[in-house]
This record gives C-alpha cells, structure tokens and sequence, in this order.
C-alpha cells in the first residue's frame, strides 16, 4: 500500500493499482481491516479521523496533530502528538500567549474515545515507535527517548547519539524483532551551511530577494565590500532590490572554501570566495573577493537543527572590465 495525491493506494506484483480510499487531502494512514482505517488529514484543521471504506464516512476524532496515527501492538488504538493551543494565536494574541505545548495522544478506534497520555517535555516532530515490551521510543536532535505508559511524567533518555550525520533525527522505525532501528536525520551541520548557501545563489540569481533573505537572522549585520554597514533582514532586501532595479543583469555568487563548526558554542564561521558582475554606465565589471560569515544554530520545535547568518564581511580584491574605471564595489553583498 502507498499513499499518493491524497488517497491510499494498493499495487498488487503486477503492477495494478487500486484506490482502498476514497480521499483527496490524507497524509499518513493506518490500516486496521478492511473496513477500518485511522488517517490524519493534510489539511489546515490536521485532522486524525476514523475513516469507514464501506460507507466513506470521515469521523474527525482529534485536531492539531503533528504526526501519523501510529499503532498500538496489540490493540486496536493508535497514538499520536498533538499541539494545543491549536490554532495558534495569531496577532496580538500571539505577543502573549504562552508557549504551544506538545501532547502524547491514544484514540481506541472501537470506544472512539481520544486520551491525552502524556506531555512531551522536548522539541521533536513526534514520530514515534512502540517497543515489544509495551514502551515507546521517540527522537529529538540526537537524543532518543523511551517512554513507560506506567510511568507518564518519565521520559528516560535511552541513548544520545553524537554521530555528525544524526544529530537532527525526525523518523524513527523498529525491526519486527525489535532488534534494528532505522532513522531519518537532518543532514550534518556543515552540509547544512553548505546548501543554505547554495539556495541562497540560487535565489540571488533568480532575483528573489524574499527567498534570499531567509538565510538571514532578523538582526544580521552586512558590511559590504564598498564598506557600507546595513543591518538588519529588511534592510539587506531592500538594498538588493534596488541594486537589481538599477542593474537588471546584477549578479552574485558565494562559494564557501572552509567551514568551522564551533565545539564551544552553538556557531560555525565560513570563509570563501565571492564575483559579482554588473554593467555600469562604462561598461561591464565583474568584481571577485573574499568573505566571511558567521552562522548561528538554533533548534526547531520540530527538535531538528537550523542556521542562520548573524554577520557577514565582504572584501574586493580585484575587479576587471571596462565598467571597473570610476566603480564601486557592489554595496549589497
């Protein structure tokens, strides 16, 4: 079974393929008989539903869920997080509302009944295993937990992972001998800075400034390789489009050559080449230097690491074509 464009779908060896749902927005399913299904829906209410294959009915049972309805061993109920408040405040609401809280949740498919089992007190995306003795694993960063229904306050650590390609685990499965665990992470923190950096040429050369500023923290600050200070996300977006709007063919690239993850601090500094080309008035210029950046971690709600640039240095060491004579160097970047 495969779940594809909303629905679950079964393809026999031969490749023939069957719709068992009669759904367009489910995003994570559990099958319990023929009849019986416990989908969560992909949509703005997140919905966990009991879904009847005879009569199509949709019965929503939970809203706000962060994660598939994962099933119980033994039992016909599945478990599930949820967030709450849900949804979130928006506005001025949202200045003073308190943190979202995040729950372990059980629906019994037969009773229809939804019970909150436990508060998870870590960042995670919820993803989560049942163990053969009856516990429950579930993973945050580079820590996995285990979790006793007997004991619901306690979620005993039951290994720390310090592997550089797992330290941002967000999928967790078990062999049915329950003597393997399979993981999904995040990549390393340096792959990390590397794609973000690459996604933040690709924007530059898409002349998406909404897109390229992403990578930037809210306060960044810039010095450019004429000299000039601009500070903050904001800023640095509308200097870039102004540049674009006064140089149409107006081009960056970043190329990192080194990359320092810190051990003392949640940072990392990279160093590397830059180009830019533009024309000028008097023709065409084409700019190369050297920068550095530095970047700071944060981690998700999802319990997954992020970074973003705190502040960068941009220096022009040489610039070639006749629009060079009378230039500047390049103000935004």
């Amino acid at each position: 079974m495969l779940l594809r464009e909303g629905r679950v779908w079964l393809r026999d060896v031969a490749g023939k393929e069957t719709a068992l749902t009669e759904t367009s927005d489910a995003g994570y399913f559990t099958r319990f008989d023929d009849k019986t299904w416990a989908l969560f829906m992909n949509d703005k209410q997140r919905r966990i539903v009991i879904y009847d294959a005879k009569t199509k009915a949709l019965d929503t049972m939970s809203l706000g869920a962060m994660t598939a309805p994962f099933r119980v061993p033994g039992k016909r109920a599945v478990t599930f997080v949820a967030v709450e408040p849900f949804p979130a405040p928006e506005g001025e609401a949202a200045k003073t509302a308190s943190p979202r809280k995040i729950y372990l949740r059980r629906l019994d498919l037969d009773t229809r009944q939804v019970t909150t089992l436990a508060e998870i007190p870590f960042a995670t995306s919820g993803s989560h295993v049942w163990t053969s003795r009856g516990t429950l694993l579930m993973a945050s960063g580079h820590t996995i937990y285990e979790w006793n229904p007997a004991h619901p306050e306690d979620w005993r650590k039951a290994i720390e992972i310090y592997h550089p390609e797992l330290q941002g685990l967000t999928r967790i499965a078990i062999s049915p001998r329950g003597d393997r665990i399979a993981l999904v992470s995040t990549p390393s923190d340096e792959v990390i800075i590397r794609d973000s950096r690459a996604t933040s040429n690709k924007a530059l050369a898409a002349h998406n400034a909404a897109a390229f500023v992403q990578v930037l923290k809210d306060d960044v600050i810039v010095i450019a390789a004429s000299g000039k200070l601009i500070q903050g996300r904001a800023t640095v977006q509308a200097e870039i489009e102004s540049r674009w709007k006064a140089q149409p063919d107006l081009v960056y690239i970043r190329t990192p050559t080194t990359i320092v993850i810190s051990h003392s601090d949640p940072a990392a500094s990279e160093r590397g080449t830059w180009t830019g080309h533009a024309t000028t008035p008097d023709g065409p210029a084409d700019w190369r230097g050297e920068y550095q950046a530095t970047w700071r971690k944060t981690v998700s709600n999802a319990g997954v690491p992020s970074w973003v640039i705190a502040n960068e240095l941009f220096v022009a060491l040489d610039c070639t074509g006749s629009g060079c004579a009378g230039a500047r160097p390049p103000t935004a970047r």
